[in-house]
């Protein structure tokens, strides 16, 4: 998928936050906060990819894998806190934080 770009975005808070990451083709886009993590999903996937094609570490579903424009319709509502588009769910993917043991999100710079 050539070169892989990372980005995460909290509220003022800290509270929560969404991050992103992908390339070229097609991104993933998370959200959580308070012990919690989702994955964002679509009802018509953007890429043809199999379920379990990876991201860097990340293995995928195929209906989560979102376009360049929805990946930043999500970080938009996020910055204006705004609601997210219904056609956008979201799954929980909290066990994975979990798995990890004691929280260390977020980190101070």
């Amino acid at each position: 998928m050539g070169k892989k770009k990372f980005l995460v975005v909290e509220d003022e808070a800290r509270e929560s936050f969404v991050q992103v990451a992908g390339g070229k083709l097609a991104f993933v886009v998370e959200r959580g906060g308070m012990g919690r993590l989702e994955r964002a999903h679509t009802e018509t996937p953007v890429v043809s990819f199999e379920d379990g094609t990876t991201l860097g570490r990340i293995s995928l579903l195929h209906d989560e894998w979102l376009s360049r424009d929805q990946a930043l319709a999500l970080l938009r509502c996020f910055l204006e806190e705004a609601p997210f588009p219904p056609e956008v769910g979201w799954r929980d993917y909290t066990s994975l934080l979990e798995a990890l043991g004691p929280a260390t999100w977020p980190v101070d710079a």
